[in-house]
């Protein structure tokens, strides 16, 4: 019978090596490493340790993964560790393998299963199992591998470990800003990272809620381009209660397929029109000191104006109108096509470009909002 070593090694390292949840693996090319490295190679960098493997011990990994579950045919004891580090591997290498993740899921909740006490609680074993279960998935999220990172099946499996700890093991600690913040700088906009990121906030404490808000607006101000990033911070922003409901009602969901009582919702604090204004203005001084011509930033700022008065509204971006009408009588009138030709002409310089740019954003912005009529129709009729 095979064995698994190199699954067992990697995990292990992850998981129990390095006594914390902060690792996070590299797979790099062939030759990177140097000759005779060890299959797991491990640095410890200023946020965390890091493990390294090439290509071919990553495809070993694959290949050894899958010979053991073959050759098993189906005779796999959920009970076996060594059937775990495989599902493991498998994970690592094929993370969209529906056999694969039934297998490894139906192997969680044996577990849990046999460690359980009276009343559901979980025996210190089942806790020490649990925390290295979503360590391991945690590593596996912020891997370098792109189609591991951003795998909805992995996501998923990390949500509904995610709902197994709130009931069991709530005590447990997840550092939700290294998991998502790493997982999202790996990966340019990581739709299933922030989306997860906004079903995780949506149903935490207010306290958690605020350290989650600070990480994404710390991450979104230094990734201008990251759409995903600046919808999850318009998100968190709002707080609506509606989409909170929404989260609440998949969560519930979860529990029920785990046998778990379901929660009542509690409807989120909608953050005042003093709060929402306060982080429109951060924005608003991020895109003018940075001259941000990248949409993303206008996008959210779009999406928090609708929620304060007209009248707010106008106070926010009369100095932009005012930008725009005195751009426009100088130059050109902006619009899509003027901010193409002055690029593509490049005789003013890149600043001119980036300004141009950010003034075509700022102008659909004004009238996404409605805004640019209410300044052209007060100018048309001044009290």
């Amino acid at each position: 019978m095979k064995s698994v070593n190199l699954c067992r090694e990697l995990f292990d390292r992850a998981v129990e090596r390095t006594a914390s949840p902060r690792a996070k693996l590299s797979v790099v090319s062939n030759g990177v490493l140097p000759e005779g490295s060890p299959a797991f190679v491990e640095i410890e960098e200023n946020d965390g340790p890091e493990i390294f493997c090439s290509k071919i011990t990553y495809l070993q990994v694959f290949h050894e993964a899958r010979v053991f579950l073959q050759e098993r045919n189906g005779n796999t004891s959920l009970s076996d560790a060594d059937t775990y580090f495989a599902t493991l591997g498998l994970l690592l290498t094929t993370p969209e393998d529906r056999t694969n993740l039934n297998l490894h899921e139906a192997i969680i909740l044996q577990r849990l299963k046999e460690e359980s006490e009276h009343q559901g609680k979980l025996t210190k074993e089942g806790h020490i199992f649990l925390a290295r279960e979503i360590m391991a998935v945690m590593l596996l999220l912020t891997s370098s591998l792109n189609r591991v990172n951003k795998s909805p099946s992995l996501w998923l499996l990390y949500r509904k470990l995610f709902t197994i700890l709130k009931e069991l093991f709530p005590a447990f600690e997840v550092d939700y800003q290294r998991l998502f913040l790493t997982s999202a700088e790996r990966h340019f906009s990581n739709f299933y990272c922030w989306n997860t990121f906004r079903w995780v906030y949506d149903l935490e404490s207010p306290s958690t809620q605020a350290q989650l808000l600070t990480a994404v607006w710390d991450f979104s101000s230094q990734h201008p381009k990251d759409s995903s990033a600046w919808w999850a911070l318009g998100h968190s922003v709002l707080n609506l209660s509606a989409l909170s409901e929404y989260s609440s009602k998949d969560y519930n969901s979860l529990r029920s397929r785990f046998g778990f009582e379901q929660s009542p919702h509690h409807a989120s604090e909608v953050n005042s029109v003093g709060e929402l204004t306060q982080y429109s203005s951060e924005i608003i001084k991020f895109i003018e000191i940075g001259e941000v011509s990248d949409w993303p930033p206008f996008g959210c700022l779009a999406r928090l104006l609708r929620y304060v008065t007209e009248k707010d509204q106008a106070q926010f971006l009369q100095k932009w109108y005012n930008e725009i009408q005195a751009f426009e009588k100088k130059y050109f009138e902006i619009n899509k096509n003027s901010v193409s030709l002055a690029i593509y002409k490049n005789d003013r310089g890149l600043i001119f470009q980036r300004s141009v740019q950010s003034l075509l954003h700022r102008k659909t912005l004004l009238k996404k909002i409605g805004v640019l009529v209410f300044f052209s129709t007060a100018e048309e009729n001044p009290s």
